[in-house]
């Protein structure tokens, strides 16, 4: 599948979603991560080899640690990397794990988060 604007892809139960090499998403059943599948920690990592620094991620309110690898590796990778601040978080779990990893570009509100999106647009399509 090649995603398309506007569109929202969520993957089914028992199936990780991932970046194919050729930038579409793909299912598969590779181990559980976390003992979760699907994992976020699985897409994450699988943007971070096919996107690298011209990726977003953002890991919001959550219970447990999936995503803070990922998200490191999204880091790493040149990606900028979102974790939500734990005063608007019902559950700080997630974002925490990540930000523990210093995998972490910025830590911010929902509101901050989607300001600092839309001025990250902004400059993009000032500089095209």
């Amino acid at each position: 599948i090649i995603p398309m604007a506007g569109n929202v892809y969520l993957a089914p139960d028992n199936d990780h979603l991932i970046v194919s090499k050729n930038g579409g998403l793909e299912l598969n059943k590779d181990a559980p991560d976390h003992n979760l599948r699907p994992s976020i920690d699985h897409l994450f990592k699988s943007v971070a080899k096919v996107f690298s620094q011209e990726a977003i991620g953002m890991l919001l309110t959550g219970m447990g640690r999936d995503g803070a690898d990922g998200l490191k590796s999204m880091y790493d990778s040149g990606a900028i990397t979102i974790a939500q601040d734990e005063m608007s978080s019902l559950i700080f779990g997630m974002p925490n794990e990540a930000i523990k990893t210093g995998g972490v570009s910025f830590i911010l509100p929902p509101n901050k988060i989607s300001e600092t999106l839309m001025n990250m647009i902004s400059n993009v399509e000032e500089n095209i």
